[in-house]
């Protein structure tokens, strides 16, 4: 089945939810993978899960993008390159306009992503490509930036805070 029950941890109250799967679906459902080791961030989630109440509907929606163009281009996970795309694609963010302040050449950066992306190699498995660990990094990173931010959500712009810092393409 593509649904387990997960144990709701609200004080004084336990209730059991229908939770995807994280290892058949792991960027949709109710949670978002974080970076192993990393502690949970949320009552209904497990300890390596994000979930997706924290994030806005922007980073849901280039979470899920990056996920489509793994799945598109048959990759065999989700690379940070996917993501900074995704991000990059999107309208109505500050992404471009923080990198162009910044003097960044945005149409150069996305070729280069775009380039990278190609790059990849592709497999014949046709599941939903899990994200890789540098993925689940970026992510992880982006909830404690807007932790030490005191944001309660994750935006766009916290992810790519974590992008930057990150090693992978």
């Amino acid at each position: 089945s593509l649904l387990e029950t997960t144990t709701a941890r609200e004080p004084g109250r336990r209730e059991s939810r229908p939770r995807r799967c994280p290892g058949l679906a792991p960027w949709s459902g109710n949670c978002w993978p974080m970076a192993k080791g990393e502690r949970g961030a949320g009552p209904d989630c497990e300890t390596t899960m994000i979930p997706s109440d924290k994030l806005t509907i922007k980073t849901q929606e280039a979470i899920q993008h990056a996920l489509f163009l793994a799945t598109s281009k048959a990759n065999p996970e989700i690379v940070p390159a996917h993501l900074f795309l995704a991000l990059l694609e999107q309208t109505e963010t500050l992404v471009k306009q923080v990198l162009e302040k910044c003097e960044v050449e945005v149409k150069a950066v996305k070729a280069d992503l775009q380039q990278a992306v190609d790059a990849l190699p592709a497999t014949n498995a046709g599941n939903s490509p899990p994200p890789s660990r540098e993925t689940q990094r970026v992510i992880t990173t982006a909830l404690q930036q807007a932790e030490r931010m005191k944001d309660k959500f994750v935006s766009t712009e916290h992810v790519l805070l974590a992008l930057i810092g990150s090693t992978d393409p």
